[in-house]
């Protein structure tokens, strides 16, 4: 059973600069499983959306890490 023991404060996306992506990303990892999961949105300055990508990574624990293997591939 996954229990979520951090919530995180309500936060509102701040776009970037003009002519500039902003990448952000998220992730999960399973205290009981030995997988993770890293979703990461790429939009404009005006919030539009121009990719997404979200990947499974096995034998991650540290969301450090994930999220550098994603920001990698």
């Amino acid at each position: 059973m996954y229990s979520n023991t951090a919530v995180s404060p309500e936060v509102r996306w701040i776009p970037p600069p003009s002519e500039v992506y902003k990448v952000n990303f998220d992730d999960v990892t399973f205290e009981d499983q030995t997988v993770a999961r890293v979703c990461s949105l790429i939009r404009d300055e005006r919030g539009q959306l121009l990719a997404a990508q979200s990947m499974k990574e096995e034998m991650v624990n540290d969301t450090k890490e994930l999220e550098t293997l994603h920001f990698m591939l």
